[in-house]
């Protein structure tokens, strides 16, 4: 899959596109094919090395798609289903994603809208 990371810090330019395996989700989770991406100030602090931590660094906190695959355990969306939430590892930006929180997409909101709703991600599935 395609995926947005840096290998060092800085400003938008450091950031590059790659080809990266395809990701399967663990118990608990659901696997999207992106179809849009929330990038918040987490992002660029993380990108930057405001907050540290190790590199290849990926971005993209949030991301809503249109689920593909499901970890064991999932059983409150199906495949086909849309939805939308916190992108495990901080690695929305790509073509696929994972998630353990996460809610569906109501029909009447499209995928950029639902994304742009900053602060209504989804808490932690019980």
């Amino acid at each position: 899959m395609k995926a947005i990371q840096c290998r060092k810090f800085g400003g938008p330019e450091v950031l590059e596109l790659v080809e990266l395996p395809d990701p399967h989700p663990a118990p608990g989770q659901l696997h999207v094919a992106v179809r849009a991406v929330g990038v918040n100030p987490i992002d660029w602090k993380l990108r930057s090395g405001m907050r540290g931590g190790a590199l290849p660094q990926r971005t993209g906190g949030e991301a809503a798609g249109v689920v593909d695959e499901l970890g064991d355990g999932v059983t409150d969306v199906a495949v086909g289903d849309r939805a939308f939430g916190f992108a495990a590892g901080f690695d929305g930006a790509a073509e696929l994603a994972l998630s353990a929180e996460y809610a569906p997409i109501p029909p009447s909101l499209d995928f950029a809208v639902r994304r742009g709703l900053g602060g209504a991600t989804p808490r932690a599935r019980p």
